[in-house]
């Protein structure tokens, strides 16, 4: 009767050990179905890396550091946890991009100066990028046959419609 109760709760340990390894396999491949891997920044779409990056902010709770949203607080535990907080952005936001674009941040003490260089050395707004655009708006809506601002004539430097 011992040997039997003895093979019956090894079985049932066997058992266990079983499902315990199935329920964690299956946990660990869940989680790796719902982890999305972001691919590093490296100069190219910039505004699409940009979002992503802004939804993985959001998603860990991080982009109160970026908007400014975020406030340091004055208690000393307080203080701690949200410089904690505030590295483990930056942290995040540093390890999606390649040397050449760290090389824009390097000098950043925070996610929120980072963002803000970042965004001034892809989206420069320079007389220079919108002259370009302009011209290639003109150019292509010219392509097409189409007048980009509707029937229009000049006249002596005015603008009639």
């Amino acid at each position: 009767m011992e040997e039997s109760s003895s093979s019956c709760s090894k079985l049932q340990l066997s058992n266990l050990r079983v499902f315990v390894v199935a329920f964690v396999f299956k946990m660990s491949s869940f989680r790796m179905e719902s982890l999305k891997v972001m691919e590093t920044f490296d100069g190219a779409n910039f505004h699409l890396w940009k979002f992503k990056m802004r939804m993985m902010l959001f998603k860990h709770g991080h982009w109160k550091f970026v908007d400014g949203s975020a406030t340091l607080p004055s208690e000393e535990v307080a203080r701690a946890d949200y410089n904690e907080k505030e590295t483990k952005a930056f942290a995040l936001f540093c390890e999606h991009l390649t040397d050449a674009q760290l090389a824009h941040i390097q000098y950043c003490d925070n996610v929120k100066s980072a963002w803000e260089a970042l965004c001034g050395v892809h989206e420069a707004k320079t007389i220079g990028n919108k002259l370009f655009l302009q011209r290639r708006w003109h150019a292509c809506a010219h392509q097409h046959g189409e007048s980009p601002c509707g029937p229009t004539t000049f006249h002596r430097g005015e603008h009639y419609r």
